[in-house]
């Protein structure tokens, strides 16, 4: 009768672990289903509501995941929780927990051994202080298992009894490896999937800065779109670049992004920071974990205070071998950074440094395209006094005719992009004179049929000297047309009307009447109102009805 008696309690214990073996199965089976198609962002609410599952499921207190919190494995943290109705939450204080600081059961997680402890106080003392973190949540029994990805640990999966002692099973410590196969496997694959996303975003960031520099070549804003771009993208409170200056060999502040209104105007005062300058002169990134450290640096703890900076990068901006400034990175608590976010850092660095580069090359094109252009009037205005000596007019001619004529413009709201060319050309009406023989162009007395053909010929010559110059040809309008005359009769071309050009038309009313306005070696300078009269009674014939009408309400008359 005893061993029947044995025999069927032997029974109902195989069925019984039968039947939980059975409900385990359900269980993963379930909570697996679960994840397959959850979105990355659905699952840290996912594993939450697993622990859940599992936790009551196992007649616990508390059931939770721990992570590594850096790249460099040297912390963890409490990152899923739940917890039984009347136990107090411990994830918000259990963060940044120091590996070193638990060797005793750190080795076992590594060796990928799990740990059961039934009873905290027989905790061994080589684990002092897993023993006391347990004691400070009142935890009496806890088992944690690893969780393991590629190899390596990558945190655990734990059950808690606070409110008694506890011992779990072979089966118990099964499930939560399985378990946490389920919840490595998936937030692993929610890593892949924001590191594919966070390389989306970086390489849009990178195309948005290429785009800022093939768009635009003004420093300031593209600076301002770089650091705009850096503080979103990278996820950093602040950002600031110094260009180095070429003359005073100094960093000066160009652009800040972050920084309160008072502090901007420090920064501007105070550029060429310490470390901002080591990082230019090392050419290497330069970091500061703890900026309360920093003590031979008191400008720049001035300058900071009340930011509440924690964390700054100096990155040298260089290219082509050259280092064209620094952007620096602030931000007011830890970062944890991995390799692609210092890569990202590095790539933002170097597009700087190319845009710096090419706005400073298009900043000296500018200045010596505005030297030569200077330049080049400078002896516009030269041969135009030449000219005038040569061929014996007043004093200043030139000049006023070049004036008058671009007020008259402005009159008839001429594109100001055109106003120079049209002031070129005013001051070479008369280039063409160059080529007309001495014999006929200073002749004391009237000029004779065929000398005047000659004469006739110089808006012909001075398109013929002009027009090779790229720079004076769209100043060919008055020199070369100025003859022509409103009902056709003018030389070379013959235009008529509207086809002369309208600086030439404006140029001939303009012309005429400063040339009648002053003495000439062969005759006395007009009254006034005798040359008003003259130009009134050429409107139409010589000259542009509208043209005239507007200079009359210029003269005022």
């Amino acid at each position: 009768y005893a061993d029947l008696k044995l025999e069927i309690v032997g029974h109902k214990h195989t069925e019984g672990l039968l039947q939980y073996r059975l409900k385990i199965e359900e269980l993963i089976a379930t909570i697996s289903a679960n994840f397959i198609n959850l979105a990355p962002q659905e699952v840290d609410a996912g594993i939450n509501r697993a622990l859940k599952i599992i936790g009551e499921f196992g007649g616990v207190d508390r059931s939770y995941v721990f992570q590594y919190s850096d790249t460099e494995r040297k912390k963890l943290d409490n990152t899923h929780e739940w917890c039984a109705e009347g136990i107090e939450p411990q994830i918000e204080k259990l963060k940044g927990l120091p590996v070193n600081h638990f060797p005793w059961g750190m080795e076992k997680l590594e060796r990928f051994e799990s740990i059961h402890v039934p009873r905290v106080a027989d905790m061994p003392e080589s684990a002092n202080a897993e023993k006391e973190l347990q004691e400070s949540q009142s935890v009496q029994s806890f088992v944690i298992v690893p969780m393991v990805y590629g190899g390596s640990l990558v945190g655990f999966l734990g059950f808690d009894s606070v409110r008694s002692e506890k011992t779990w099973t072979e089966e118990d410590i099964a499930l939560l490896k399985m378990i946490g196969e389920i919840f490595v496997n998936t937030l692993e694959r929610k890593r892949a999937e924001e590191r594919i996303k966070h390389h989306v975003q970086r390489l849009t960031t990178l195309h948005t800065m290429d785009q800022a520099l093939i768009s635009s070549l003004d420093l300031h804003v593209i600076l301002s779109i770089f650091l705009e771009q850096v503080t979103t993208k990278l996820g950093v409170d602040a950002a600031s670049i110094l260009l180095l200056n070429s003359q005073t060999q100094k960093l000066e502040c160009a652009a800040s992004h972050g920084f309160r209104p008072e502090t901007i105007a420090s920064l501007s005062v105070h550029g060429g920071k310490h470390h901002a300058s080591r990082a230019m002169l090392e050419r290497r990134i330069i970091y500061v974990s703890k900026m309360s450290d920093i003590k031979n640096s008191p400008q720049f703890a001035e300058l900071l205070e009340g930011e509440k900076f924690i964390v700054y990068y100096g990155v040298p901006l260089i290219t082509k071998g050259q280092v064209k400034g620094v952007l620096e990175i602030f931000h007011r608590s830890p970062l944890n950074p991995d390799h692609e976010w210092l890569g990202f850092l590095e790539a933002i660095g170097a597009l700087a440094a190319i845009a710096i580069d090419n706005a400073s090359l298009f900043e000296g094109m500018q200045r010596t395209q505005e030297e030569l252009m200077l330049a080049y009037d400078v002896t516009i205005e030269g041969w135009s006094r030449a000219l005038d000596l040569r061929d014996k007019e007043t004093e200043g001619h030139s000049q006023r005719v070049t004036e008058m004529t671009m007020e008259m413009a402005r009159a008839f709201c001429v594109k100001e992009e055109e106003l120079p060319h049209i002031r070129r050309g005013a001051l070479l009406h008369d280039i063409g004179k160059m080529a007309i023989p001495d014999n006929i162009l200073l002749k004391p007395g009237p000029l004779t049929e065929e000398e005047w053909t000659i004469m006739h010929k110089h808006p012909e010559y001075a398109y013929q000297l002009l027009s090779p110059i790229t720079y004076l040809r769209e100043a060919l309008a008055i020199p070369y047309c100025h003859h022509e005359r409103w009902d056709g009769s003018g030389y070379p071309q013959g235009l008529k009307g509207e086809q002369i050009p309208l600086a030439a038309r404006i140029f001939a009313v303009v012309d005429v009447y400063d040339a009648l306005s002053f003495a000439r070696p062969y005759r006395a300078a007009w009254q006034e109102d005798k040359v008003i009269e003259y130009i009134k009674s050429l409107s139409g014939i010589l000259f542009d009805p509208r043209v005239v009408e507007l200079f009359l309400k210029f003269l005022d008359i």
